[in-house]
C-alpha cells in the first residue's frame, strides 16, 4: 500500500512518505476492528488520534478508510475521488501506515493512517528499526577459545545453606535449651 501511495504522491509532486511501525499498527488495528463490528467510522475504536497513541505514536494523525474496494489500486482510486482522502494522500506528513482486514462477508476494509512524528516518535521508530536489523544478523562466530569457568579444584559436593543468625537467649523459640543451640546453625532448634 505505500508504494501506491507513494505512487499518487509523486503525480501530484510530492514526495514519498515513509512507512511508521506505530502508524502501521494503529492502522491494522482499525482495520481489524472495523472487519470484525461492522463499524465503519473514523470514530470508533478510540478515534484516530487515540488509536495512534495506543501504539506509542505522540504525532497528530490524518486517516482515510474504506470499505468494500477489492484491490488496493480500487481503495485509492476511491480516496482519489474524495477532496478529503486526496488532501490526506497529498499532506505533508513524512510517515504513514496502512491496514487491511476482510469481514466473514467478505467485504475488504482499508486504512491509511498520515502521521507528523515528534522527535520522541523517530527515536522509537529508530531503535525498533536497530532492533529488526540486529535481529536480522547472524550471530557472530567467536574466533577465542573456550575458557573453563574459574571453579574450585575440589571432588568434594558442593552446598550452599541460607545465612542465619547465631542463636542467642533471646531469639530461641520457647522451650529450647541452650545445648541445642549449639548444634548445626542449618539444623532446626530441637523441641
Amino acid at each position: 500500500m505505500l508504494d501506491r501511495n507513494n505512487q499518487w504522491r509523486a503525480s501530484a509532486g510530492m514526495v514519498p512518505q515513509r512507512l511508521h511501525p506505530a502508524l502501521t499498527r494503529a492502522a491494522q488495528d482499525h482495520a481489524n476492528y472495523m472487519a470484525r463490528t461492522g463499524s465503519f467510522s473514523h470514530h470508533s475504536n478510540g478515534g484516530p488520534l487515540s488509536r495512534a497513541s495506543r501504539y506509542g505514536f505522540q504525532g497528530l494523525v490524518r486517516e482515510n478508510i474504506a470499505m468494500g474496494q477489492v484491490t488496493i489500486s480500487e481503495a485509492f482510486q476511491s480516496w482519489r475521488n474524495s477532496g478529503g482522502h486526496w488532501a490526506n494522500i497529498c499532506c505533508d506528513a513524512p510517515a504513514a501506515g496502512f491496514g487491511y482486514a476482510i469481514d466473514s462477508a467478505g467485504n475488504g476494509y482499508w486504512v491509511g493512517v498520515y502521521g507528523y512524528p515528534t522527535s520522541l516518535d523517530d527515536q522509537r521508530e529508530q531503535a525498533e528499526l536497530d532492533a529488526e536489523k540486529a535481529a536480522e544478523q547472524p550471530p557472530a562466530k567467536s574466533e577465542t577459545t573456550p575458557t573453563k569457568p574459574n571453579v574450585p579444584e575440589s571432588d568434594a559436593p558442593k552446598t550452599e545453606a541460607a545465612e542465619q543468625p547465631a542463636a542467642t537467649k533471646e531469639n530461641m523459640p520457647l522451650g529450647a535449651d541452650q545445648d541445642s543451640a549449639k548444634g548445626d546453625a542449618n539444623s532446626p532448634p530441637a523441641n
